[in-house]
């Protein structure tokens, strides 16, 4: 990751500079491995991902979030946003 902010240290429990230096594959965790390549693989193929992920937070607990993304935003370079379904469930009441 190039660039984080503090939403996403909060949600994961990582300061901003450690996830400036894990992996996707670190951050979703052994647990849900064969579903994040499934949806890495969707995500490349089609240039965007929208859906529920699972993300492993510092402490090892897993938290459930949607996640949209967009592929090649620049050549080699993806965006994507994380939300929980709490947070999302707040900001459309």
């Amino acid at each position: 990751m190039i660039a984080v902010n503090r939403a996403a240290s909060a949600l994961s429990g990582y300061s901003e500079r450690e996830l400036s230096r894990i992996t996707l594959w670190q951050l979703t965790g052994e647990k849900h491995a064969d579903e994040t390549r499934k949806h890495w693989d969707r995500f490349l193929r089609d240039g965007h991902f929208e859906g529920r992920c699972a993300l492993q937070r510092k402490t090892g607990e897993y938290v459930a979030v949607q996640c949209v993304a967009d592929a090649n935003v620049v050549p080699g370079f993806h965006v994507g946003a994380l939300a929980t379904r709490r947070l999302l469930r707040a900001l459309a009441s």
